[in-house]
């Protein structure tokens, strides 16, 4: 093995650790965004019973709807993201090796089924936000005549 193979080897290693570390990084900021788009409306929702900002609760509960699917979307981009860092780019492809793509393949496969299940978990407040963001005041409206 020669100078500049192992010098490939070593940047595609290099590069392996890099992208790992980006992917992580964005699973926690999805992690983060989950929370958010849960946490935030129903501090809202709390603020303004408390403060008594409107006395028009269903169209308050509606419009946090659109801060769920905000924050849902922006985790949604990060998961998209995440599968474009698992892939070698095109102008590393030319100089990878079959050792060099076997380690890209690794590092897809150690990703993909944890993006592909964050996936599914940021649909859900994506629909359920559409959801109240379109009808949150009948919704509203609905229990509010209930109780």
């Amino acid at each position: 093995m020669d100078h500049q193979e192992k010098a490939k080897q070593q940047y595609v290693r290099e590069e392996l650790v890099e992208q790992s570390k980006l992917i992580d990084k964005n699973l926690k900021k999805i992690i983060c965004l989950i929370f958010a788009s849960i946490l935030i409306p129903i501090a809202l929702l709390l603020l303004n019973f408390w403060l008594t900002l409107e006395q028009n609760y269903g169209q308050w509960f509606a419009r946090t709807g659109s801060i769920i699917v905000f924050f849902s979307i922006t985790a949604e981009f990060l998961i998209f993201s995440n599968y474009e860092h698992m892939k070698p780019l095109s102008e590393k492809e030319k100089g990878l090796t079959w050792g060099g793509l076997e380690a890209w393949q690794k590092l897809a496969l150690k990703y993909y089924e944890k993006n592909r299940n964050w996936g599914y978990m940021v649909l859900l407040p994506a629909l359920i936000g559409t959801i109240i963001w379109g009808y949150g005041d009948f919704i509203w409206g609905f229990f509010s005549r209930i109780s």
